[in-house]
Protein backbone atom coordinates (compact mmCIF):
# COMPACT_ATOMS: atom_id res chain seq x y z
CA UNK A 1 0.00 0.00 0.00
CA UNK A 2 1.51 3.16 -0.77
CA UNK A 3 -0.30 6.85 -0.65
CA UNK A 4 -3.92 7.04 -0.21
CA UNK A 5 -4.94 3.73 0.77
CA UNK A 6 -8.82 4.30 2.23
CA UNK A 7 -12.10 2.04 2.48
CA UNK A 8 -12.07 -0.31 -0.35
CA UNK A 9 -8.04 -0.56 -0.30
CA UNK A 10 -7.05 -0.62 3.48
CA UNK A 11 -10.30 -3.68 3.35
CA UNK A 12 -8.38 -5.35 0.70
CA UNK A 13 -4.36 -4.52 1.92
CA UNK A 14 -5.01 -5.78 5.56
CA UNK A 15 -5.88 -9.26 4.14
CA UNK A 16 -2.86 -10.00 2.34
CA UNK A 17 -0.02 -12.34 4.49
CA UNK A 18 2.63 -10.03 4.05
CA UNK A 19 1.65 -6.23 4.19
CA UNK A 20 4.30 -3.19 3.66
CA UNK A 21 3.09 0.30 3.80
CA UNK A 22 5.32 3.30 1.85
CA UNK A 23 6.54 5.63 3.82
CA UNK A 24 4.29 8.78 3.52
CA UNK A 25 1.23 6.95 2.91
CA UNK A 26 -2.33 8.52 4.19
CA UNK A 27 -4.19 5.52 5.73
CA UNK A 28 -7.82 6.09 6.74
CA UNK A 29 -11.62 4.44 7.22
CA UNK A 30 -13.75 7.32 5.74
CA UNK A 31 -16.81 5.85 5.21
CA UNK A 32 -18.49 8.34 8.22
CA UNK A 33 -18.50 11.02 5.58
CA UNK A 34 -20.50 9.90 3.07
CA UNK A 35 -23.33 8.21 5.87
CA UNK A 36 -21.98 4.16 5.41
CA UNK A 37 -19.75 1.60 7.84
CA UNK A 38 -16.28 0.32 7.67
CA UNK A 39 -17.32 -2.39 5.01
CA UNK A 40 -14.97 -4.54 3.34
CA UNK A 41 -14.04 -6.45 6.84
CA UNK A 42 -14.24 -3.58 9.05
CA UNK A 43 -15.94 -5.71 11.78
CA UNK A 44 -12.78 -8.08 11.95
CA UNK A 45 -9.61 -5.82 11.57
CA UNK A 46 -10.77 -2.98 13.27
CA UNK A 47 -11.85 -5.05 16.39
CA UNK A 48 -8.01 -6.29 16.35
CA UNK A 49 -6.56 -2.39 16.49
CA UNK A 50 -4.75 -2.53 20.19
CA UNK A 51 -6.44 -0.19 22.68
CA UNK A 52 -10.07 -0.16 21.15
CA UNK A 53 -8.67 2.13 18.69
CA UNK A 54 -10.57 0.44 15.53
CA UNK A 55 -13.60 2.41 17.33
CA UNK A 56 -11.94 5.73 16.89
CA UNK A 57 -10.93 4.81 13.03
CA UNK A 58 -14.50 3.74 11.87
CA UNK A 59 -16.30 6.84 13.92
CA UNK A 60 -14.25 9.01 12.63
CA UNK A 61 -12.36 8.44 9.39
CA UNK A 62 -9.02 9.78 11.17
CA UNK A 63 -5.96 9.89 8.60
CA UNK A 64 -3.34 7.70 10.31
CA UNK A 65 0.61 7.46 8.26
CA UNK A 66 2.64 4.25 8.13
CA UNK A 67 3.94 4.66 11.71
CA UNK A 68 0.12 4.01 12.82
CA UNK A 69 -0.12 1.49 10.75
CA UNK A 70 2.28 -0.89 11.56
CA UNK A 71 0.42 -0.45 15.21
CA UNK A 72 -2.66 -0.80 13.93
CA UNK A 73 -1.90 -4.11 12.95
CA UNK A 74 -2.41 -3.18 9.37
CA UNK A 75 0.87 -3.66 7.81
CA UNK A 76 3.50 -5.69 9.02
CA UNK A 77 6.97 -3.83 7.13
CA UNK A 78 7.14 -0.02 6.21
CA UNK A 79 9.69 0.35 2.71
CA UNK A 80 10.33 3.49 0.57
CA UNK A 81 7.91 2.89 -2.27
CA UNK A 82 10.72 3.72 -4.34
CA UNK A 83 12.20 0.26 -3.97
CA UNK A 84 9.08 -1.44 -4.97
CA UNK A 85 11.19 -2.54 -8.46
CA UNK A 86 13.48 -3.93 -6.45
CA UNK A 87 11.19 -6.01 -4.41
CA UNK A 88 9.44 -7.54 -7.48
CA UNK A 89 12.80 -8.22 -8.75
CA UNK A 90 14.40 -9.88 -5.66
CA UNK A 91 11.03 -11.71 -4.78
CA UNK A 92 10.74 -13.49 -7.75
CA UNK A 93 13.98 -14.79 -7.80
CA UNK A 94 14.01 -16.57 -4.49
CA UNK A 95 14.17 -20.45 -4.57
CA UNK A 96 11.36 -21.91 -3.13
CA UNK A 97 11.67 -24.85 -0.93
CA UNK A 98 9.88 -28.19 -1.52
CA UNK A 99 7.10 -27.33 1.22
CA UNK A 100 4.59 -25.54 1.26
CA UNK A 101 4.28 -25.29 4.89
CA UNK A 102 7.73 -23.74 4.70
CA UNK A 103 6.94 -21.05 1.92
CA UNK A 104 5.67 -18.69 4.65
CA UNK A 105 8.41 -18.86 6.48
CA UNK A 106 10.81 -18.08 3.72
CA UNK A 107 8.69 -15.26 2.50
CA UNK A 108 8.72 -13.67 5.83
CA UNK A 109 12.59 -13.80 6.13
CA UNK A 110 12.70 -12.27 3.12
CA UNK A 111 10.51 -9.69 3.91
CA UNK A 112 12.25 -8.64 7.35
CA UNK A 113 15.20 -8.82 4.94
CA UNK A 114 14.31 -6.77 2.51
CA UNK A 115 12.46 -4.07 5.03
CA UNK A 116 15.61 -3.58 7.16
CA UNK A 117 18.24 -3.45 4.32
CA UNK A 118 16.75 -0.17 3.13
CA UNK A 119 15.04 1.09 6.49
CA UNK A 120 12.90 4.04 6.92
CA UNK A 121 13.72 6.00 10.16
CA UNK A 122 10.62 5.48 12.41
CA UNK A 123 8.74 8.12 13.98
CA UNK A 124 6.31 8.06 16.76
CA UNK A 125 2.38 6.45 16.21
CA UNK A 126 0.01 8.81 17.13
CA UNK A 127 -2.37 6.46 17.80
CA UNK A 128 0.18 4.15 19.93
CA UNK A 129 0.86 7.77 21.78
CA UNK A 130 -3.09 8.36 22.81
CA UNK A 131 -3.35 4.41 23.49
CA UNK A 132 -4.63 5.06 27.14
CA UNK A 133 -7.07 8.31 26.40
CA UNK A 134 -8.28 6.13 23.02
CA UNK A 135 -9.03 3.22 25.38
CA UNK A 136 -10.85 5.39 28.01
CA UNK A 137 -13.02 6.90 25.24
CA UNK A 138 -14.28 4.19 23.03
CA UNK A 139 -14.79 1.88 26.29
CA UNK A 140 -17.80 3.89 27.05
CA UNK A 141 -21.17 2.28 25.91
CA UNK A 142 -23.07 5.00 24.19
CA UNK A 143 -22.42 6.76 21.19
CA UNK A 144 -23.23 10.22 23.19
CA UNK A 145 -20.16 9.26 25.74
CA UNK A 146 -17.44 8.37 23.69
CA UNK A 147 -18.68 11.83 21.77
CA UNK A 148 -18.19 13.25 24.95
CA UNK A 149 -15.05 11.77 25.67
CA UNK A 150 -13.34 13.12 22.74
CA UNK A 151 -14.30 16.36 23.77
CA UNK A 152 -12.50 16.18 26.82
CA UNK A 153 -9.50 14.96 25.01
CA UNK A 154 -9.65 17.66 21.88
CA UNK A 155 -9.71 20.56 25.27
CA UNK A 156 -6.10 19.29 26.16
CA UNK A 157 -4.75 17.54 22.84
CA UNK A 158 -5.30 19.77 19.34
CA UNK A 159 -4.62 15.59 17.80
CA UNK A 160 -8.16 14.95 19.00
CA UNK A 161 -10.04 18.07 17.20
CA UNK A 162 -10.26 17.07 13.67
CA UNK A 163 -11.28 13.10 14.65
CA UNK A 164 -13.98 14.94 16.73
CA UNK A 165 -14.72 17.62 13.84
CA UNK A 166 -15.22 14.32 11.70
CA UNK A 167 -17.67 12.90 13.67
CA UNK A 168 -19.71 15.29 14.70
CA UNK A 169 -19.81 16.42 10.64
CA UNK A 170 -20.22 13.01 9.23
CA UNK A 171 -24.03 10.89 9.02
CA UNK A 172 -25.26 10.46 12.89
CA UNK A 173 -26.96 7.23 11.80
CA UNK A 174 -23.80 5.94 10.00
CA UNK A 175 -22.14 6.80 13.69
CA UNK A 176 -24.38 4.76 15.58
CA UNK A 177 -25.15 1.85 12.59
CA UNK A 178 -20.64 1.52 13.13
CA UNK A 179 -21.15 1.46 17.04
CA UNK A 180 -23.24 -1.30 16.60
CA UNK A 181 -21.59 -3.08 14.16
CA UNK A 182 -18.70 -3.50 15.68
CA UNK A 183 -19.37 -5.06 18.85
CA UNK A 184 -21.60 -7.27 16.90
CA UNK A 185 -18.82 -8.22 15.11
CA UNK A 186 -16.09 -8.48 18.16
CA UNK A 187 -16.21 -12.27 18.46
CA UNK A 188 -17.23 -13.60 14.94
CA UNK A 189 -15.39 -15.25 12.38
CA UNK A 190 -13.77 -12.70 8.68
CA UNK A 191 -16.52 -14.70 6.75
CA UNK A 192 -19.52 -13.98 9.04
CA UNK A 193 -18.06 -10.51 9.38
CA UNK A 194 -18.72 -9.95 5.67
CA UNK A 195 -21.87 -11.94 5.03
CA UNK A 196 -22.63 -9.44 7.68
CA UNK A 197 -21.28 -6.57 5.56
CA UNK A 198 -23.86 -7.26 2.35
CA UNK A 199 -26.56 -7.19 4.73
CA UNK A 200 -25.82 -3.59 6.34
CA UNK A 201 -23.93 -2.60 3.05
CA UNK A 202 -27.95 -3.22 1.08
CA UNK A 203 -29.44 -1.77 4.27
CA UNK A 204 -27.49 1.61 3.29
CA UNK A 205 -28.34 1.69 -0.16
CA UNK A 206 -31.93 1.52 0.99
CA UNK A 207 -31.82 4.06 3.57
CA UNK A 208 -31.46 7.63 3.42
CA UNK A 209 -27.97 8.97 4.27
CA UNK A 210 -25.53 6.42 2.00
CA UNK A 211 -26.96 8.31 -0.79
CA UNK A 212 -27.08 11.35 0.31
CA UNK A 213 -23.46 11.26 1.35
CA UNK A 214 -22.52 10.74 -1.61
CA UNK A 215 -24.38 13.08 -3.46
CA UNK A 216 -22.49 15.37 -1.30
CA UNK A 217 -19.45 14.53 -1.42
CA UNK A 218 -18.67 12.77 -4.82
CA UNK A 219 -21.42 13.96 -7.55
CA UNK A 220 -22.17 17.46 -6.56
CA UNK A 221 -19.58 18.21 -4.42
CA UNK A 222 -21.55 20.64 -2.30
CA UNK A 223 -19.75 18.90 0.91
CA UNK A 224 -23.02 19.96 2.62
CA UNK A 225 -25.09 16.70 3.02
CA UNK A 226 -28.48 16.64 4.65
CA UNK A 227 -28.65 14.02 6.39
CA UNK A 228 -31.83 12.28 7.99
CA UNK A 229 -32.13 12.30 11.11
CA UNK A 230 -29.88 15.29 11.67
CA UNK A 231 -28.60 14.60 14.47
CA UNK A 232 -27.54 11.57 16.97
CA UNK A 233 -30.51 12.41 19.89
CA UNK A 234 -33.01 11.48 17.13
CA UNK A 235 -31.30 8.32 16.30
CA UNK A 236 -33.36 5.54 17.71
CA UNK A 237 -32.66 1.96 18.41
CA UNK A 238 -35.28 0.98 16.51
CA UNK A 239 -33.87 2.38 13.02
CA UNK A 240 -30.62 0.96 14.08
CA UNK A 241 -31.93 -2.33 14.02
CA UNK A 242 -33.03 -1.79 10.20
CA UNK A 243 -30.16 -2.02 9.21
CA UNK A 244 -29.12 -5.50 10.51
CA UNK A 245 -32.50 -6.63 9.37
CA UNK A 246 -31.96 -9.74 6.54
CA UNK A 247 -32.98 -8.75 3.27
CA UNK A 248 -36.09 -9.84 1.91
Amino acid sequence: AHGVTMGGGLGLSVAGSHRFVAAGSRIAMPEIHIGLFPDVGGGWFLNRVPGEAGLLLALTGVMLDEQDAIYARFADYVVDHARQAEFLEAFCAIEWGGRVADHRAQATHFCRQFEAAGAVPAGPSALRERHDVIRSICTRAKLSGIVKGMKEAASVDPWFERPLANLLEGSPTAAAVTLEYLRRCRLLGLEQVLSLDLVVAMQCMRHHDFPEGVRALLIDKDKSPGWSPASAAEVTPELVAEFFAPVA
